[in-house]
Order: C-alpha cells, then structure tokens, then sequence
C-alpha cells in the first residue's frame, strides 16, 4: 500500500529543486530545437529514487516525498513551455520585439499561477468524482509506487537512463565539438534536378531527435515524416524549379512551407475543438458548479488542495500580472484583456478534461483561438493573446497529472500545489537566463535552431495583422489545400469506422512542413527502432525504452546548454 503523507520535506525539496533546474534549462533548448517538451516527471521519479537507494540506502524515501520531487521537478520542466520560450517569445524576436528576463518571467508567473488556481477548482471533478485516468499521472504514480516496493527495476530503469544520457552527451560533443560525427547525413540523389543535400534531406545524427521519434510514437511519428516528405520532396523541389522560391536552402523554402503548415496546423487544431463541444459544456459544468471546497474529510486524497488566503493570492498574482504586463507591455486593452482572462479560463478547462481522456493537451489549439480571437491589435498583440490560453493550458495540465499520481499514492493535496508553486520559480528562475543563453548563441529559425513552434506562432500572427499580403506568391493556394486537409483528417478520424487511428495526425505533419529534413530523418530512425524493438524484445522495450529515451533528449539538451553557455563566455567560438 502506498505510504500517505504531506511528503514536503527538506531533502525531497532540495532534490526535486535540482533536478527541476536540470529539466527547465534542458527544456529550453529542447522546446526551440524540435517544439517537443517533456516535463519530466518519470524521469524525476526514478533518478530521485535511485539516488537514495544508492547513495542514502539508511534513509528510506517515501512514496510521498518521491511524488512531491516530481512534482517540483515537473513543474519546472514545463515553465520554459508556460512562458511561452518554445514558441510566441523566440517569435515575437525574429519579429522583432525584445524585452527583458523581468518581464519574461512576470509573464510566465503569473500564467503559471493561473493554471494552478484553475487546476485547483477542477481537482474534484476531474480527479475525484469522475477519476479521469490522466494516464501520464497514472504512469507516474505506477513507477513511484513499483520503486518502492522493490527497487531492484526501478534502478536499471534509472542506469539506463543515465547511460543513454551519457552517450548523448558524448555524441553531442563529437558533432558539435570536436567535429567527429558530421551534424547529418544527406541522401546524394537529386529530384527535377534540384540536389537534395541542397534541401537538407538527410538523417541528423541527433540522440534527441531520434529519442523524439521514439516518444511520438508510430502514428504521430510517420505522420510527421509523411508530412516533411511531402514538403521537402514533392513541394520546395516544385518551388524552386518554378521560380517561386529563389535559392534552396532551409530559411527561404521553409518562409514559404509555413503557411501550408500552419493551415493543416490550425485548421485541425480547430476542428478537433469544435468536435469537442460536449468537452465545452463540461468544462463550463466544472468550473461554474464544482470546487474543492466540497471535498469528503473521510479521504485523504480529497482535503482540500489550498486554502483560501494562498488560492487568492495566487488569483491575485496571475490576473493582475496578465493585466499589467499585457496592457503596459504588449498593448492590449485592459477590456479585451479580462474578457480574454474569462475565456481562457474556460479554454484551459478544456484542455484539463483534454488531457484526463487523452493526455494530450491541445494547447496549439486553445494557443490558435487565443490569437484569431482577440490578436486584433497586431503581431504583438497576437502573440501575447495567444499565450494566455496555451501557458495556462500547459501548468494546468502539469499541475492536474501531478493530482492524479497523488490520489493514486494518498499524498496530501496541499503539499503537491506548495511544490508546482515551487517548482514554477524554480522553472522561470532557470528558463529565463537560459533563453537568453541559447537564443544569443544559435540563430533561431535557422537549420540549427529552427525553433517549429516560433515559425508556427509567427506565421498566424503575422496573418492576423496583415492579412493575405503577408504571404508569399501561390501561398493562398497551398493553404487553402491544407487547411481542407487539415479539416477532412481530423474530422474522418474522430469518426467511428475503419478509418479511425489510421489517418495520419494533421498536426504533426505540419510540423514536417516546418523542421529541417534531416531532423525528420532522425525521428524515422526513432520510429523504426522501437517497432523493432517491440518485435524483437517485447519485454525489455516495455521496461527500458521510455527511460532510454528520456536519457537521449536529456542528454543533448543538457550538453547543447553547456555549449550554448561556452559560446556566451567565449570560451568556445561555436
């Protein structure tokens, strides 16, 4: 039986503060590298484990103190995607718009404390009454509970991990350092005679990448494969060849590939929303007849989460932070501003029962109404829009799976909110400078950094303030033509029938459209080895094959960090 309790104590706080600056730091150059992020929890709940199995095996860690690390943990992981770092800041940037770490980090604050309130009203609903499965948190509290009850598996997960870490960092350095290992491998053919090592078609020797493609999945994997080859080998080889485009290379096609892009993006993000109407009406049922305040005191898991003076301030700190830095820095309208509060409210308890059924978080979506509806006022204003519903989306999500890992384990509710309050200053405290670091170091938006999720955000943005005079020549065509794809896939497969978890994900082959080619080589080789993998040792992938690969992304986000942070001091040219 897993051991209740408040599980906030010193050394679980001090361990989830040093593995959260890991994942916050590591996730920035994640987030602008390939769009993805993870925040970690798994991956916290066996490192924190093994260390004092290993190295403090007297002092036996609780199930509860191992929960209340990941949470910490997590919820640092993710404030690099709640700030907004992984897509609308880089693209407010190459916009042209720069402000200062004070008031990056005011803003992904005061988002973050808003999806925490938000979390905090929904708890009993979603976690209690309906024990919606949130199967991350699931997993989770699974592997927490598995470790203690006997570690012997939990710790070859965790050398695993380590190990595949360790070779990522080795590999890293290789490419990136000493010039062994070139950074891809490009095919020697050409297509209506344009080359395409010219269109960086290729497989990049990247552990991340390829550990991403592992991660995806199979369906959402070759989709996204399925996506880049139509980009990069049907469309940018027809751009050039008319003339449309005017030299190869990854920046100019992909000013062009982001438009189709964008439309399968949006246009499915939207209709899987509006498919969710029923989603709509609950969520509205959540937050205006249900709270906390009417939780059972005969279970543990049901004590209210925070009490009122701590739930106000943190209300407090993220309306008012939203207000402020929304009307004196990104110049919306105090108006607009509060109505925009109220829906992303209601956008954010979408995303919250999104994630207990499913565990994927529409945060592009909600991220895509916030910037078509109330993005009126500009580019600017757009992006900042659009941010609210998608940061508060993402620490809402974050904060619910770290609920249902404790409602799982008994942990006491309260605890788990003082540690994601916690872990989201931790998180910005890390995430802010290390923006900093990577964005001065790499060019965003370049084949080295080619930061997905900021040409996606960029793109609507600049549509919204500037209309079909924003696109290049024959732009108009190609989005129309995705959009009707992106519309017709995600409606055919929310369908019941045969058709349904065939099609390819609309979204992730968007993102195809907008990667470097031989990124998406990497991830075919992720995909392709874990079906092997599950053919050949069934056994073995179902235990190691998440942890290995969460070492490989960590691995290479670390080490790109370090160098990111070499180029800054000049102790390394790049």
């Amino acid at each position: 039986m897993p051991q209740g309790g408040a599980g906030l104590t010193l050394r679980s706080g001090l361990v989830g503060v040093a593995l959260g600056t890991l994942f916050a730091a590591g996730n920035v150059y994640t987030g602008l590298k390939i769009g993805f992020i993870d925040g970690g929890a798994i991956t916290a709940a066996l490192l924190a484990y093994t260390y004092f199995a290993v190295l403090r095996p007297k002092r036996s860690y609780t199930s509860a103190e191992n929960n209340v690390t990941q949470a910490i943990a997590a919820a640092a992981g993710v404030m690099g995607a709640v700030a907004g770092f992984a897509g609308p800041i880089p693209a407010l940037e190459m916009l042209g718009y720069r402000f200062s770490g004070f008031v990056y980090a005011g803003w992904g604050l005061s988002l973050g404390a808003l999806g925490i309130v938000i979390a905090v009203f929904l708890r009993r609903q979603l976690v209690e009454d309906e024990e919606l499965p949130f199967p991350t948190g699931t997993a989770t509290a699974e592997v927490i509970e598995a470790a203690s009850a006997g570690g012997g598996q939990a710790i070859r997960r965790s050398i695993a991990l380590m190990v595949a870490m360790l070779f990522a960092m080795v590999l890293t350095c290789l490419r990136d350092v000493a010039g062994v290992v070139p950074a891809a491998f490009f095919l020697p053919v050409e297509i209506a005679g344009v080359s395409l090592a010219a269109l960086l078609v290729g497989v990049g020797a990247s552990p991340l990448i390829a550990a991403t493609g592992v991660l995806l999945g199979v369906r959402s994997g070759l989709s996204l494969v399925f996506g880049a080859c139509i980009a990069w080998l049907v469309v940018a080889p027809e751009l050039l060849r008319g003339g449309v485009v005017a030299e190869a290379g990854f920046v100019p096609l992909v000013n062009w590939l982001v438009w189709p892009g964008v439309a399968l993006m949006v246009a499915s993000a939207l209709t899987g929303l509006g498919m969710q109407w029923r989603s709509l009406a609950l969520a509205l049922r959540d937050l205006l007849w249900r709270s906390d305040s009417a939780a059972s005191r005969d279970d543990p898991g049901s004590e209210v989460a925070l009490g009122p003076r701590l739930l106000a301030v943190l209300a407090a700190v993220g309306v008012l932070g939203i207000l402020g830095i929304g009307w004196l820095v990104f110049d919306i309208h105090p108006g607009l501003l509060l109505v925009l509060i109220a829906a992303s409210v209601v956008l954010t308890a979408v995303c919250a029962r999104a994630v207990g059924e499913t565990d994927v978080a529409p945060v592009g979506a909600v991220g895509a109404v916030g910037q078509i509806g109330f993005g009126t006022g500009g580019v600017l204003s757009s992006l900042a829009a659009g941010s609210v519903p998608a940061g508060a989306g993402s620490h809402a999500a974050q904060m619910l799976w770290t609920f249902r890992a404790g409602r799982l384990l008994r942990s006491d509710p309260r605890s788990l909110v003082l540690a994601q309050i916690l872990g989201s200053v931790v998180g910005i405290l890390v995430a802010v400078p290390t923006y900093a670091v990577v964005a001065g170091a790499y060019e965003i938006g370049t084949a080295s950094m080619p930061a997905p999720g900021a040409l996606t955000w960029k793109a609507t943005a600049e549509a919204m303030s500037s209309g079909a005079s924003a696109l290049p020549d024959h732009a108009v065509m190609a989005m129309l033509v995705a959009a009707f794809v992106g519309v017709g896939s995600t409606w055919l497969a929310r369908r019941p029938g045969h058709l349904r978890g065939l099609l390819p994900s609309p979204v992730a082959m968007g993102i195809g459209f907008v990667m470097p080619a031989y990124f998406t080589g990497a991830v075919l080789v992720g995909v392709l080895m874990i079906v092997l993998l599950r053919r050949a040792c069934p056994a073995w992938s179902g235990r190691y094959v998440v942890a290995v690969a969460a070492g490989g992304i960590a691995g290479e986000s670390l080490m790109g960090v370090a160098l990111a942070g070499a180029i800054a001091l000049g102790v390394w040219a790049g």
